[in-house]
């Protein structure tokens, strides 16, 4: 008779980290969206710097567009796929260079940047990669 499997805690913990980095990355994707598009004041002035606006929905975009594969890596690790540590390591590269460019636009979001952070660390425990050893033989 086998053991059950169980999936290590590491992996449910980054699962979870990475379905909390996926509503951040919404939310904060759609607060940059949302602010970019007020261009004009009540009175029909110019509210807001063109540049600045272009900045700030770029940014957003980029944050929105991260999103869907960081909620298709939760999944995927949640199921075990060995396909899911790649792309989650690679999300957070992602994640925390455009992080970094928000920085160097002077719009910093910490929690996307120590999210990621603690994410990569998560990943990278071997009580995770030894997880996905044991599931794909």
């Amino acid at each position: 008779m086998t053991t059950p499997f169980r999936r290590p805690r590491g992996l449910t913990l980054a699962a979870w980290l990475h379905l909390a980095q996926w509503a951040a990355l919404l939310i904060t994707g759609w607060a940059y969206l949302w602010r970019s598009g007020a261009l004009f004041a009540a009175d029909g002035r110019l509210a807001l710097d063109v540049l600045q606006v272009a900045r700030m929905g770029s940014t957003g975009a980029v944050f929105v567009v991260l999103a869907l594969p960081t909620l298709v890596v939760s999944l995927g690790l949640f199921r075990m796929r060995k396909w899911a540590w790649l792309l989650g390591i690679s999300m957070q590269g992602l994640t925390l260079a455009s992080a970094l460019a928000a920085y160097a636009l002077g719009r910093p979001n910490y929690i996307l940047m120590v999210s990621g952070i603690l994410l990569v660390f998560a990943l990278n425990q071997s009580d995770l990669r030894q997880g996905f050893a044991t599931r794909l033989q």
